[in-house]
């Protein structure tokens, strides 16, 4: 009996955190008036049905009812293109009494206002709507509008803000595919700074997370910064998009450069507690190798010149001095020594590839 109590208790909470619908009572049992309005519009008499609304709102001021007739009057303009002119409604019907009534009003005049084109207001008037749970098709309208908007906008940061609350609260979004490209190009639009504020700020693992990790190991990876890299991979590690192809491989970047760049190792292990540890592994590799160049030859010891003066090395097989190749590559030679040869390009960046991998979508 205790266990069946405890899952009613539960069943109950569920039901009580669950959204509920935005409707208004008034919606469903409408003045007569009003009633008649909606059949008018129905019929195609669009400005019968108009005459109706606009005499029942000069008769009913201040009401509730009257907010409904507004903003039934405004969703019948923007229905016809006449955005301009039912913005006006939306915005008396948002200050309605009646909540239902004031959030679809929120609703179409955010759809208005991108049909106007203004996006980064768009985004602005929704964005609280995010929690709401509409009717399917109001629902609908929602996600259209902020996809939309998030294509258009040059606000990337409020927009994956909007879309982080939508994709939590929203339900599942009428066009997967859609909303993963929008998130793609949205991350392209950010400044670094702007990335690495948002990765401390979106709801880890989820899709606008991802993307906004993925775009900062990008350009972690492209500066070789350790502690970034490392931040990254692991927020990506732990995500359910990690099965995505392209989030595996870039996490398998990420640790190639983590466990393949003697500088890096240099610079974590004694954060790990193992550079001990790595230090005997690296000197015993050394020695196996310079064994190896050892055979067959022996090694030239450093001579003075002949006026007495500064040591040098004797010229080697290939031509040059051994420090002369050393310097060749440009200051590389301890990373040379730790590599046993010249020091690779790590991962093949060049200093267009920011830009190169920017133009690429990422699918998540």
């Amino acid at each position: 009996m205790l266990r069946i109590a405890l899952l009613c208790a539960a069943l109950t909470l569920l039901a009580s955190c669950a959204p509920k619908k935005v409707e208004s009572p008034l919606e469903t049992a409408p003045p007569a008036q009003i009633a008649r309005a909606r059949a008018l519009a129905s019929s195609g008499d669009i400005r019968g049905a108009q005459n109706a609304y606009e005499t029942f709102i000069i008769g009913h001021p201040g009401t509730a009812e009257a907010d409904l007739a507004r903003l039934e009057l405004g969703v019948l303009g923007s229905d016809i293109g006449r955005c301009q002119s039912a913005m006006a409604h939306f915005q008396q019907a948002q200050d309605s009494a009646d909540q239902a009534i004031a959030l679809r009003a929120s609703l179409y005049l955010g759809s208005c206002q991108l049909q106007l084109g203004d996006p980064e207001r768009a985004l602005q008037t929704i964005e609280p709507l995010a929690a709401e749970r509409f009717s399917s098709e109001e629902q609908a309208l929602l996600w259209d509008t902020a996809v939309v908007a998030a294509e258009q906008t040059t606000s990337a940061t409020l927009a994956l803000q909007v879309l982080d609350a939508l994709i939590e609260q929203g339900g599942d979004p009428p066009d997967p595919q859609r909303v993963d490209a929008a998130l793609a190009l949205l991350v392209q639009k950010l400044t670094i700074e702007e990335t690495a504020l948002l990765f401390d700020e979106l709801r880890a693992g989820a899709l606008p997370h991802v993307a906004v990790s993925m775009r900062l190991l990008l350009h972690a990876l492209d500066t070789q910064d350790a502690e970034s890299v490392v931040r990254a991979s692991d927020a990506l590690r732990v995500s359910d998009s990690i099965e995505n192809p392209e989030v595996t491989m870039l996490v398998a970047r990420a640790d190639e450069f983590l466990h393949g760049n003697p500088y890096v190792v240099g610079a974590l292990l004694p954060l790990s507690g193992r550079g001990r540890v790595a230090g005997h592994a690296t000197r015993r590799a050394r020695r196996g190798r310079s064994g190896a160049r050892g055979r067959g030859h022996r090694r030239r010891p450093l001579e003075n010149d002949r006026s007495g003066g500064v040591p040098h090395r004797e010229p080697t097989s290939r031509g040059g001095t051994r420090a002369g190749r050393q310097s060749d590559h440009g200051g590389s030679g301890r990373l040379d020594a730790a590599c046993g040869g010249p020091a690779p390009e790590l991962f093949g960046f060049r200093g267009d590839d920011e830009r190169r991998r920017a133009s690429v979508s990422i699918s998540l």
